[in-house]
């Protein structure tokens, strides 16, 4: 944690950085997994995510506002971790069932 602007942004734009170089790897999982159903695949996918957003979106501020914004970024770090676990246990050379 760092009180430095500079530094705080250029964290941030890094963590995007470093987020955005998972796209391809999921893509190509979804489509692993969805074979001819990739599309839908995607779909809920992407509505997942969205949804989480959204909800990550309202409660970073709650966080931040009643246990201070150090609070708020772990707890956004910690998820990052846990969703980073449990794409592990993702088998994408085995196809969803018809």
């Amino acid at each position: 944690i760092t009180l430095n602007p500079i530094l705080a942004a250029g964290a941030l734009a890094g963590a995007f950085f470093f987020q955005q170089l998972t796209e391809g790897a999921f893509g190509a999982a979804t489509i692993g997994v969805g074979r001819k159903h990739a599309g839908g695949a995607f779909g809920v996918i992407n509505t997942g995510g969205n949804l989480v957003g959204a909800v990550g979106g309202i409660l970073a501020p709650f966080t931040a506002g009643i246990l201070g914004w150090p609070a708020a970024m772990m707890t956004g770090a910690l998820f990052a971790v846990f969703s980073a676990v449990i794409w592990i246990f993702v088998r994408s050379d085995e196809a969803m069932d018809d």
